[in-house]
């Protein structure tokens, strides 16, 4: 079976978590946050401190992470 992997990008408070998840409810689909771990206050400040280039990359990886948990789950 294919399963679609719906990636939502942009800038805080702009409403991407709310589309995201009345996009799953409409469809049927499965809500999954990334980063797949709620962030320590202290992780979010050292992520906040990164260059452009490495937050880019970070969340990258997490979404790499979360590809491969719905390929290993479904």
């Amino acid at each position: 079976m294919v399963y679609a992997f719906y990636d939502f990008e942009g800038v805080d408070f702009a409403g991407k978590t709310t589309l995201a998840m009345l996009l799953a409810d409409s469809i049927g689909g499965e809500y999954i946050h990334c980063p797949m771990v709620e962030l320590t206050d202290k992780q979010k400040e050292l992520i906040n401190s990164m260059s452009l280039d490495d937050r880019f990359n970070f969340y990258i990886n997490e979404n790499s992470r979360v590809s491969k948990h719905v390929e290993t789950t479904r």
